[in-house]
Protein backbone atom coordinates (compact mmCIF):
# COMPACT_ATOMS: atom_id res chain seq x y z
CA UNK A 1 0.00 0.00 0.00
CA UNK A 2 1.48 3.48 -0.67
CA UNK A 3 1.77 5.99 1.87
CA UNK A 4 1.38 4.23 4.78
CA UNK A 5 2.92 5.62 8.07
CA UNK A 6 4.94 4.20 10.42
CA UNK A 7 3.69 4.92 14.01
CA UNK A 8 4.02 4.47 17.43
CA UNK A 9 0.49 3.05 18.28
CA UNK A 10 -0.56 3.12 22.15
CA UNK A 11 -4.20 0.85 22.77
CA UNK A 12 -5.50 -0.22 26.26
CA UNK A 13 -6.20 -3.33 27.95
CA UNK A 14 -8.84 -3.88 30.78
CA UNK A 15 -7.92 -7.24 31.88
CA UNK A 16 -10.91 -8.92 33.14
CA UNK A 17 -9.64 -10.92 35.90
CA UNK A 18 -7.00 -8.07 37.85
CA UNK A 19 -9.18 -5.32 36.87
CA UNK A 20 -6.56 -3.45 36.15
CA UNK A 21 -5.83 -1.09 32.85
CA UNK A 22 -2.62 -1.78 30.71
CA UNK A 23 -1.29 0.30 28.17
CA UNK A 24 0.25 -1.60 25.42
CA UNK A 25 2.84 0.67 22.92
CA UNK A 26 3.44 -0.66 19.58
CA UNK A 27 6.72 0.64 18.62
CA UNK A 28 6.91 1.03 14.30
CA UNK A 29 3.70 -0.24 13.51
CA UNK A 30 1.52 0.33 10.05
CA UNK A 31 -0.63 2.94 10.35
CA UNK A 32 -4.04 2.33 8.30
CA UNK A 33 -6.99 4.65 8.96
CA UNK A 34 -9.40 2.77 7.21
CA UNK A 35 -9.10 -0.62 9.01
CA UNK A 36 -11.78 -1.21 12.25
CA UNK A 37 -8.73 -4.01 13.57
CA UNK A 38 -5.09 -3.45 14.39
CA UNK A 39 -2.80 -6.39 12.81
CA UNK A 40 -0.20 -7.18 15.22
CA UNK A 41 2.94 -8.56 13.66
CA UNK A 42 3.74 -12.34 16.28
CA UNK A 43 7.30 -12.27 15.01
CA UNK A 44 8.01 -8.39 15.67
CA UNK A 45 6.61 -9.38 19.22
CA UNK A 46 8.51 -12.34 19.91
CA UNK A 47 12.07 -10.52 18.63
CA UNK A 48 11.03 -8.13 22.08
CA UNK A 49 10.44 -11.18 23.97
CA UNK A 50 6.91 -11.46 24.31
CA UNK A 51 5.59 -14.54 24.08
CA UNK A 52 2.68 -15.34 21.45
CA UNK A 53 1.04 -18.36 21.29
CA UNK A 54 -2.03 -17.89 18.39
CA UNK A 55 -3.35 -20.87 17.95
CA UNK A 56 -6.64 -21.42 19.05
CA UNK A 57 -6.81 -24.56 21.30
CA UNK A 58 -9.56 -25.76 18.85
CA UNK A 59 -6.92 -26.45 15.81
CA UNK A 60 -4.36 -28.85 18.69
CA UNK A 61 -4.52 -32.07 19.66
CA UNK A 62 -6.24 -32.89 22.65
CA UNK A 63 -3.43 -33.27 24.83
CA UNK A 64 -1.48 -30.33 24.19
CA UNK A 65 -4.59 -27.99 24.85
CA UNK A 66 -4.44 -26.00 28.53
CA UNK A 67 -4.88 -21.82 29.39
CA UNK A 68 -1.36 -21.07 27.81
CA UNK A 69 -2.14 -22.15 24.28
CA UNK A 70 -4.38 -19.06 23.17
CA UNK A 71 -2.68 -16.11 24.78
CA UNK A 72 -0.09 -13.46 24.58
CA UNK A 73 2.45 -13.17 27.61
CA UNK A 74 4.23 -9.67 27.99
CA UNK A 75 6.71 -7.98 30.52
CA UNK A 76 5.52 -4.88 32.13
CA UNK A 77 7.64 -1.76 33.29
CA UNK A 78 6.99 -3.16 36.69
CA UNK A 79 8.55 -6.74 35.54
CA UNK A 80 5.33 -7.89 36.19
CA UNK A 81 3.88 -10.89 33.43
CA UNK A 82 0.42 -9.65 31.81
CA UNK A 83 -1.60 -12.45 30.21
CA UNK A 84 -3.31 -11.64 27.79
CA UNK A 85 -5.85 -14.56 26.83
CA UNK A 86 -6.58 -14.81 23.01
CA UNK A 87 -10.65 -15.41 21.51
CA UNK A 88 -11.64 -16.00 18.23
CA UNK A 89 -14.09 -13.98 16.25
CA UNK A 90 -14.57 -16.37 13.05
CA UNK A 91 -10.99 -17.68 12.46
CA UNK A 92 -9.24 -14.45 13.95
CA UNK A 93 -7.76 -14.65 16.92
CA UNK A 94 -8.01 -11.10 19.39
CA UNK A 95 -8.13 -9.74 22.62
CA UNK A 96 -10.56 -6.77 23.25
CA UNK A 97 -8.92 -3.43 23.20
CA UNK A 98 -9.88 0.29 23.66
CA UNK A 99 -8.30 3.50 22.51
CA UNK A 100 -6.67 4.36 26.26
CA UNK A 101 -7.16 8.59 27.47
CA UNK A 102 -4.55 11.04 27.02
CA UNK A 103 -4.27 10.41 31.22
CA UNK A 104 -3.61 6.73 30.58
CA UNK A 105 -0.99 7.51 27.97
CA UNK A 106 0.79 10.25 30.07
CA UNK A 107 0.63 8.32 33.61
CA UNK A 108 4.15 7.17 33.26
CA UNK A 109 4.62 6.99 37.08
CA UNK A 110 2.04 4.02 36.52
CA UNK A 111 -0.46 5.13 39.24
CA UNK A 112 -3.52 4.40 36.83
CA UNK A 113 -2.37 1.83 34.88
CA UNK A 114 0.53 0.09 33.59
CA UNK A 115 2.74 0.58 30.42
CA UNK A 116 4.08 -2.13 28.25
CA UNK A 117 6.06 -2.05 25.26
CA UNK A 118 4.80 -4.59 23.13
CA UNK A 119 7.26 -4.52 20.16
CA UNK A 120 10.87 -2.85 20.25
CA UNK A 121 11.10 1.24 19.72
CA UNK A 122 14.52 0.75 17.30
CA UNK A 123 14.03 0.15 13.86
CA UNK A 124 11.69 -2.90 12.60
CA UNK A 125 13.35 -4.10 9.01
CA UNK A 126 10.31 -6.54 7.90
CA UNK A 127 12.61 -7.86 5.19
CA UNK A 128 15.47 -8.51 7.58
CA UNK A 129 17.34 -12.08 6.90
CA UNK A 130 18.76 -12.76 10.07
CA UNK A 131 15.91 -14.33 11.26
CA UNK A 132 15.66 -16.78 7.90
CA UNK A 133 19.34 -17.35 8.56
CA UNK A 134 18.62 -18.51 12.06
CA UNK A 135 15.84 -20.78 10.90
CA UNK A 136 17.32 -22.33 8.54
CA UNK A 137 21.09 -22.72 10.98
CA UNK A 138 18.88 -24.66 13.49
CA UNK A 139 18.37 -27.57 10.95
CA UNK A 140 14.31 -27.51 11.13
CA UNK A 141 13.88 -26.49 7.50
Amino acid sequence: MPDVKIITAAIAYDDPKAWHTYVLFYHNALYIPTMQRHLLNPNQMRAYDIIVNETPPVLLPYDLRNKNSHLIVATTELHEELHMLLELEGVTSFFPTRMPTRAEVEDTDNRTCTHVHMTPSSGWDPHDTTMASHEASVGCI
